[in-house]
C-alpha cells in the first residue's frame, strides 16, 4: 500500500476513534457549570479570506485556519514565524542573503507562490515576488490571521498559487485609545534575539469617522549560532544576522470611504550571500516599501454595492551595496485600479464581479548596469476579470468562480474554482477544486523573456465534526499538481541567476486538527503529512528518496495550549515536532575541483515552549506582562534551502528567554 494511503487510513481511524471516545464524555461536558460557548463562537466567526463575502470557518470554500487575538497573545509568539509554525502544512526554509521564506504542503512557496496581505496591502515585493519573514511586523497590532492552505488565484491573482495569509489588525472601535508594547528576548550565548516597541492608536469620532495609526520599530538577530557555508567558511551569526524593522501605518474610514497608507523599511545584515560567506564584513540587504489605498463602497441599492478601489505600491527590495560578492539596486512601482460590484438578489445568493488593471514599472538604479534586456527600465501591464457566485442551496452551498488575466509579456491565464460545502448539524464537509497560477515576476522575465506562468490544479476534501460544544475535529486530504514550475538557480562562482520552466511537481497529503476549548483553558492539536508524487525538478529532489522534497519534513505535528491558573494568570505550553528533512550542507572536492554538493538527512526537531501571561500586572489595570522560554530543549534547528542552490542550512536561534510588557491608555 502506498505511504499516502497508509497515512490516510491512520487519520481516518483516528478520526473515528475521536468521535467514539469523546461522545462518552459529552454527557459530563453538559453538566460542567464552567463551560462556555467560546468554541461555538469561534466556529461562528465570519471570515472573508476564501470568499470576500463573510462565511464561517466551516462554511468557507477553502481549507482555512483562523488564528484569534487570544491565541496570538497567549502563545507568547515573538514573530509571525512562531505563529505560522503552529499551522498544519506550513514550514520555512532559507533562500539567499539570510532571507527566510515560506513552504506550503512540502512546496517552496517563498518566491511568488503565497500572497501575504496586511490589512489588504499585498506585501510581496514585485521584483522577485518574495516576502521575508521573522522580525518584520508587530504581533501586538494584529486582531486575527486568516489562512487559506490552498489556492487563491481566482480571487487574489498570480501570487496566491498555494496559500493566502490575510492579516487583519485591530480596528478603531477595538482600540479606543493608545496601546503600547515592549518586548525583549535573550538567546543563550548571551545575545539578544529581539528588542521591539509597538504603538497603536485608534479612535472613533462622530459622524461614522474613525482612524487608526501605528508604529513599530525594533532590532533582532536571526541566531547566535555558528553558520558554516558549503566550502567550510564560518561566522558567528550574533554578529552578522541582524533584522531591524520599522513600519508605520494610518487608516481612515468615513461611512463608505476607506483610505490607508503603510511604510515598511526592513533592514537586514547578513554574511551568507548566495551561499558563500563574505569573509570581510557583514553586508546590508534592505527592503523598502510604501503603500497607499483608497476605496469607496457605493450602495446603489439595498442589493447592489459598487466598489472602486485604487492601490499604489513603491518598493526597493533586495538593495545591497558595497558587497564583495554582488550588488543590487532596483526600484519598482505598481498602480492598480479595481472596480467590483456585489449583487445580493436574495439572502442565499451573492454574485461578485470585477475588473482589475495594474501597471508595473521597474528601474535599475545600479551604476553601469542595465538589467532589463539591455535597458535600465522595464514596464508591463495586466488586465484581469473575475467572477464569483455563492449559492446557499437546500442541499449544498455552492461556490463557482474564475479569474481571467492577460499580461503584456507572457499572455493569458485562466483559473476557475468550484466548491461544495455544507454544515449539517454538528457535521460539515467540503469538496474543493481550484486552478491557480504563479505569475512570473519582473526579474523572472528579465533573466528569461520566454518564461511562462506556472499552472496548478488543486483538489481537496475536508470533513469535520463538532463533538460537543467544547470539542471540534477536522481532517482533510489534498492533491497539488504544479505544471511548468518556475525554478530559480544561481551559479555560486559568477552569481549569475537563471529561471526556467520545468515539467511538473506533485504533492499530496493529509492534515488533521482537534480543538478542545473551555472557558478557562484550551488545547489545539494538529498533524500534517505530505508526499511527493511526481517530481521532475532536479534541484528539488532528494536523491534516493522520491517521496520527499528538499527542505521540508513529511511529518509535522503541533500542540498549542493555554490554562488560566487565576483570573489574571495563564500558563501557555506549546510544542512543535518536525520530522527528518533533507538538505545539502557541504561540498565534496574529492573528484571535482569545483565541488559536488553533499546531501544530508537532518534529524527530527522538537520545539518546546512555555509562556506565562499576567493580566492587571502588579494590580495595574490594563497592564499586562509576559515571560517565557522558547525552544526550551535548545534544539538545533536550521533553515534548509529547499532547492539545490549552493546554500548551506542557516542556523536558527538557540534557547530564548522572552518578555513582553503592554499597556493600554484609555
Amino acid at each position: 500500500m502506498p505511504k499516502i494511503q497508509k497515512v490516510l487510513s491512520v487519520i481516518l481511524m483516528s478520526f473515528l476513534c475521536f468521535c467514539a471516545s469523546l461522545y462518552a464524555v459529552e454527557a459530563a461536558d453538559k453538566a460542567d457549570d464552567l463551560l462556555s460557548m467560546s468554541l461555538e463562537d469561534l466556529l461562528s466567526m465570519k471570515i472573508t479570506v476564501a470568499s470576500v463575502k463573510g462565511n464561517t470557518v466551516r462554511e468557507s470554500p477553502g481549507i482555512v485556519t483562523l488564528i484569534t487575538r487570544d491565541e496570538i497573545v497567549n502563545s507568547g509568539a515573538q514573530n509571525i514565524t512562531d505563529i505560522l509554525r503552529l499551522v498544519p502544512g506550513i514550514g520555512f526554509g532559507v533562500d539567499v542573503q539570510g532571507a527566510v521564506g515560506l513552504g506550503v504542503r512540502g512546496n517552496w512557496a517563498h518566491e511568488g507562490k503565497a500572497v501575504i496581505l496586511w490589512d489588504g496591502f499585498e506585501l510581496n515585493e514585485l521584483l522577485y515576488s518574495c516576502l521575508q519573514f521573522n522580525n518584520r511586523f508587530s504581533l501586538d497590532q494584529i486582531k486575527q490571521i486568516e489562512i487559506i492552505r490552498g489556492p487563491g488565484s481566482a480571487i487574489y491573482g498570480g501570487f496566491a498559487e498555494l496559500a493566502v495569509i490575510n492579516i487583519v489588525t485591530k480596528s478603531a472601535k477595538e482600540l479606543n485609545g493608545l496601546e503600547t508594547a515592549v518586548n525583549y528576548a535573550q538567546m543563550s550565548k548571551p545575545a539578544y534575539s529581539r528588542q521591539n516597541i509597538s504603538l497603536l492608536y485608534g479612535k472613533e469620532l462622530a459622524n461614522s469617522l474613525n482612524f487608526v495609526g501605528s508604529a513599530f520599530v525594533g532590532q533582532s538577530r536571526l541566531s547566535d549560532r555558528i553558520h558554516t557555508d558549503m566550502s567550510g567558511n564560518s561566522f558567528n551569526m550574533s554578529q552578522g544576522s541582524a533584522q531591524d524593522p520599522f513600519n508605520s501605518s494610518f487608516k481612515l474610514n468615513y461611512k463608505g470611504f476607506e483610505t490607508a497608507v503603510l511604510v515598511d523599511r526592513y533592514q537586514t545584515l547578513q554574511r551568507d550571500e548566495y551561499g558563500t560567506i563574505d569573509l570581510d564584513k557583514p553586508v546590508n540587504t534592505d527592503f523598502e516599501s510604501y503603500y497607499a489605498m483608497a476605496k469607496y463602497n457605493f450602495n446603489v441599492s439595498d442589493k447592489i454595492t459598487v466598489t472602486p478601489k485604487f492601490n499604489y505600491k513603491f518598493q526597493i527590495p533586495w538593495k545591497q551595496m558595497n558587497s564583495n560578492y554582488s550588488n543590487y539596486f532596483s526600484a519598482v512601482e505598481r498602480y492598480t485600479s479595481d472596480l467590483s460590484a456585489s449583487y445580493n438578489p436574495s439572502e442565499k445568493v451573492n454574485i461578485l464581479a470585477g475588473v482589475e488593471y495594474y501597471n508595473d514599472n521597474a528601474e535599475d538604479k545600479l551604476e553601469g548596469s542595465a538589467r532589463y534586456n539591455g535597458s535600465k527600465n522595464a514596464s508591463y501591464f495586466n488586465i484581469a476579470e473575475y467572477l464569483q457566485c455563492l449559492f446557499n442551496l437546500p442541499i449544498f452551498n455552492v461556490t463557482v468562480g474564475a479569474r481571467s488575466a492577460n499580461h503584456s509579456q507572457f499572455g493569458s491565464s485562466f483559473v476557475p474554482r468550484f466548491a461544495l460545502t455544507k454544515v449539517i448539524g454538528n457535521f460539515h464537509f467540503k469538496v474543493l477544486y481550484s486552478k491557480a497560477y504563479r505569475e512570473p515576476s519582473i526579474e523572472n522575465i528579465a533573466l528569461n523573456p520566454e518564461i511562462k506562468p506556472e499552472n496548478t490544479t488543486v483538489s481537496e476534501l475536508e470533513a469535520g465534526y463538532q463533538l460537543s460544544k467544547n470539542q471540534f475535529v477536522t481532517a482533510n486530504i489534498f492533491n497539488i499538481n504544479i505544471e511548468k514550475p518556475i525554478v530559480y538557480g544561481v551559479d555560486p562562482g559568477t552569481a549569475i541567476e537563471a529561471y526556467y520552466n520545468y515539467d511538473k511537481v506533485k504533492t499530496q497529503g493529509a492534515e488533521f486538527e482537534y480543538r478542545l476549548k473551555y472557558e478557562k483553558w484550551y488545547t489545539t492539536i494538529n498533524y500534517a503529512y505530505y508526499e511527493a508524487m511526481d517530481n521532475t525538478v532536479t534541484s528539488y529532489e532528494v536523491t534516493g528518496n522520491k517521496d520527499e522534497l528538499l527542505g521540508f519534513s513529511p511529518h509535522k505535528a503541533s500542540l498549542n495550549s493555554s490554562f488560566s491558573l487565576t483570573n489574571n494568570l495563564s500558563v501557555n505550553p506549546s510544542l512543535v515536532y518536525i520530522s527528518e528533512r533533507y538538505g545539502y550542507y557541504t561540498y565534496d572536492y574529492t573528484s571535482n575541483p569545483a565541488g559536488d554538493p553533499v546531501l544530508k538527512k537532518f534529524d527530527p526537531v522538537t520545539f518546546a515552549n512555555l509562556y506565562f501571561h499576567f493580566n492587571n500586572f502588579v494590580s495595574v489595570s490594563d497592564l499586562t506582562f509576559g515571560i517565557g522560554v522558547y525552544n526550551i530543549l535548545d534544539s538545533e534547528y536550521a533553515f534548509i534551502q529547499p532547492y539545490n542552490g549552493g546554500h548551506a542550512p542557516l542556523q536558527g536561534p538557540s534557547r530564548e528567554v522572552v518578555t513582553k510588557l503592554t499597556y493600554k491608555f484609555k
